[in-house]
């Protein structure tokens, strides 16, 4: 079993998104899920994109942004950087495991510039 606080580190350590495999995971302690990513990558621009889709299944999800340019980050089909969820920084990442989990869709958009914005899923 891994721990919940150790859950990020362990499937940032074993799964390699250019394989593009699905890799078990334990979320809680009794529970496991499947790491997925949800697509290589979106480029998100000053245009508001879904990075990803509704998804009922859903248990947790882990989003990186691999840019130079901060992503601001919604919990909605529509991202605006004013109102958004989360300000995810330049090359760093946001989590979102255990409890309730947002089965909804995500969306991300830039203030300046471009870059790709990668999703994994826990299912």
């Amino acid at each position: 079993m891994i721990p919940l606080g150790l859950l990020l580190v362990a499937a940032a350590q074993t799964f390699n998104p250019f394989r593009n495999e699905p890799i078990p995971q334990t979320i809680m302690p009794g529970q496991t899920a499947t790491v997925t990513p949800v697509s290589p990558g979106v480029n998100v621009t000053t245009t508001s994109v879904v990075i990803a889709p509704a998804n009922p299944n859903r248990r947790g999800f882990v989003i990186f942004n691999n840019s130079s340019n901060s992503a601001y980050v919604s919990l909605a089909a529509t991202s605006v950087a004013s109102t958004c969820t989360r300000l995810v920084a330049a090359f760093a990442s946001w989590e979102m495991v255990g409890g309730l989990a947002y089965t909804g869709p995500i969306s991300a958009i830039r203030n300046s510039g471009a870059g790709i914005v990668t999703v994994w899923e826990f299912l």
